[in-house]
């Protein structure tokens, strides 16, 4: 649930024109327009709308305002293939993989992500149809990043539940802050730190191996980088 959403709405007048105020409040230039709203009901519960804001705003930004730059990164980059690779994996997934970069450089790649058409399958993780234990190792360069507990953990644990036992995760993840495109200003950034990173890996039953903080090419917002083993 994006709170930053949600507490907004509860400042907006309902007897006006609600999808004006929506537009007007939370998109910026081109991207301010009418939207197709789901229906309230008489209990205005606000959040299956904040939801749906939600999604409209992080399908907008990733598909028409944000590019990938792994220059920046000495540890969540292409490299990651070589050391996929020298596994010999029969499958590996890449959950938000953008642009799908990573296709023709690790061995048997299936990229999911719900916001770029070059994706395998277009779909949120939590759509994706496959059975647990599925994959040799997963990529998760900053996708499951956004909202709070109840975005990252039900995302967590099906990631992690693809994985085979011995298998590894692959993960940048954002420490909370936020992109500067004021396309971004409201998404939800998880405020991911070493100690919730230690406390989902006991969660899920892996193992923290190589954590870095990614400072480098004097990058102003760091990332963190971290392999779960699991176990």
């Amino acid at each position: 649930m994006n709170t930053k959403i949600l507490n907004e709405l509860r400042k907006l007048d309902f007897e006006s024109d609600i999808e004006k105020s929506i537009s007007d409040t939370f998109f910026e230039g081109e991207d301010k327009r009418p939207y197709p709203l789901p229906r309230l009901g008489k209990s205005l519960d606000l959040k299956p709308l904040a939801n749906h804001i939600n999604n409209i705003i992080l399908d907008n930004y990733f598909r028409n305002h944000w590019k990938a730059d792994w220059s920046a990164f000495s540890h969540s980059n292409e490299g990651v293939a070589d050391k996929i690779n020298a596994t010999n994996p029969d499958r590996v997934i890449d959950i938000g993989c953008g642009d799908n970069k990573l296709k023709d450089k690790v061995q048997n790649l299936v990229g999911v992500d719900p916001y770029n058409s070059a994706a395998d399958y277009e779909v949120d993780i939590l759509e994706y149809d496959e059975l647990d234990n599925s994959f040799d190792h997963a990529i998760v360069f900053g996708s499951i990043n956004f909202g709070n507990k109840e975005d990252i953990e039900p995302r967590l644990e099906k990631a992690i539940g693809l994985v085979k036992p011995g298998g590894t995760l692959y993960f940048r993840v954002n420490p909370g802050l936020q992109h500067t495109k004021p396309e971004a200003k409201w998404i939800q950034f998880f405020d991911w730190s070493e100690k919730n990173i230690s406390e989902y890996a006991n969660k899920y039953n892996c193992k923290v191996e190589n954590l870095q903080w990614e400072r480098d090419n004097g990058r102003e917002q760091p990332r963190i980088y971290f392999e779960l083993i699991k176990c």
